[in-house]
């Protein structure tokens, strides 16, 4: 059984499925967050009706925090080396609360190509406790970000054009 976001009631608030969407930059109450221990692990992709769903699935513990935003350029953390990747239209976002990884531990640098209106997803491995997740698009769309819990879990909705 797959968990879901916690619900609020208030008008434009967290539902079910998420957040609302949006074109504006979007972070969550923890940010930027510190008290997890988390590794990026795997990240993947399906089409739902309305939206692509790209999900980051995470190990270790804690809840990871976030901040998203379109950017120009995506550019590396630690390097300011600009990211080079398919796509006119990306969203960057910091992943905190990430630990780097020991010996044995599967963990980015991930790389996927995209379908539906997505060209390319980057996930790093991790600098200083946070983890960059780009996600190269068609154009710009609204978007929603949000986490899920048992198994951990960072999602990224966009909204089908």
């Amino acid at each position: 059984m797959e968990a879901t976001p916690t619900t609020q009631s208030s008008p434009g608030e967290r539902t079910e499925t998420g957040p609302p969407f949006s074109l504006n930059g979007q972070q969550d109450e923890g940010f930027p967050g510190t008290d997890s221990a988390l590794i990026p692990t795997a990240v993947r992709q399906a089409k739902h009706e309305g939206y692509t769903r790209i999900v980051v699935d995470l190990v270790g513990t804690g809840t990871p925090h976030y901040f998203a935003e379109y950017v120009d350029v995506p550019i590396g953390d630690g390097s300011g080396d600009p990211i080079t990747m398919r796509g006119n239209a990306f969203v960057q976002i910091s992943l905190t609360g990430i630990r780097y990884p020991g010996d044995g531990d599967k963990a980015a640098p991930l790389f996927s190509d995209g379908t539906n209106g997505v060209d390319q997803i980057y996930v790093t491995q991790g600098f200083e406790g946070v983890s960059q997740v780009v996600v190269g698009l068609d154009s710009k769309v609204p978007f929603r970000v949000f986490t899920l819990e048992n198994p951990s879990r960072f999602v990224v909705d966009f909204q089908a054009n």
